[in-house]
């Protein structure tokens, strides 16, 4: 229009530059035409166009690189545990070790103690000694039938409780002469138990005998409601004292001695 001042494509403000070259090449250099760029001015957006929609090409190869490789890690996310699902097995885990332990803590409560004494008219070498014969026991405990010595350490137990066998095995974790010896059951019921030898005077010991055990069954449970398992291990070391102030010498004797364990 006469009078019109035309504006040159290097007077327009970036936005409007970007928005020509936006075109593209071709179409960036018919517009600057339009606008009655120079020459030069409209080749400039022409450049600028191409140069644009050059990088816009590579922006959505990079787009589509990335989008391959966000699948790529969505099929791989699809074969593994959500987090969630790594929340719920680590709770159920967590759920597992509290009722390991819940048990553990149970069973450890649900444990009877017996502990009882007794003075022997013999010399504390005498009783002890007579305490190492580990197969002599039969002979003075009321429901054991069968003590085997596999070793200085083993030992294999046959019992009778409450009408029914059982067996177990049992190590020696503790021996010290004419003090004491202590053992716990390696199979079978939960068992251990300890005695210890006291000296009075020359002539008289006394044998202090701790067990501990786990009750099996309603035989054992009722049994131990009403003081039976006591009564009984007071019954063995009274058949003790009498056995060993009978005979007045030991039937046989062992002297080792066995250290406790520091693990």
């Amino acid at each position: 229009m006469p009078g019109s001042k035309k504006r040159g494509f290097a007077t327009m403000s970036p936005e409007k530059q970007r928005a020509i070259a936006s075109k593209g090449g071709r179409e960036a250099h018919r517009q600057g035409t339009a606008h009655e760029f120079s020459s030069e001015e409209a080749r400039a957006a022409g450049r600028l166009g191409g140069k644009t929609m050059g990088a816009n090409r590579v922006h959505m190869a990079a787009i589509g690189r990335k989008g391959g490789q966000r699948s790529t890690l969505s099929r791989r996310a699809s074969l593994l545990p959500s987090t969630q699902n790594h929340q719920n097995e680590y709770d159920k885990s967590q759920i597992e070790t509290q009722h390991i332990t819940d048990n553990f803590i149970q069973k450890e409560s649900s444990m009877s103690n017996i502990e009882k004494s007794i003075d022997v008219h013999v010399p504390v070498r005498t009783a002890y000694n007579q305490w190492t014969q580990f197969e002599e026991f039969p002979r003075f405990m009321e429901g054991i039938e069968e003590v085997r010595q596999l070793d200085d350490k083993r030992l294999q137990w046959r019992a009778n409780v409450g009408g029914k066998e059982k067996q177990w095995d049992a190590t020696i974790s503790e021996q010290v002469p004419d003090q004491r010896i202590a053992w716990h059951n390696t199979t079978g019921s939960a068992n251990a138990g300890v005695v210890t030898f006291h000296r009075i005077n020359d002539n008289t010991t006394r044998i202090m005998l701790q067990l501990e055990y786990e009750p099996e069954g309603v035989v054992e449970n009722v049994g131990d409601m009403v003081g039976v398992m006591s009564r009984r291990v007071q019954g063995d070391l009274q058949r003790f004292k009498e056995f060993i102030e009978a005979r007045g010498a030991e039937t046989g004797a062992w002297r080792g001695e066995i250290q406790q364990s520091k693990e």
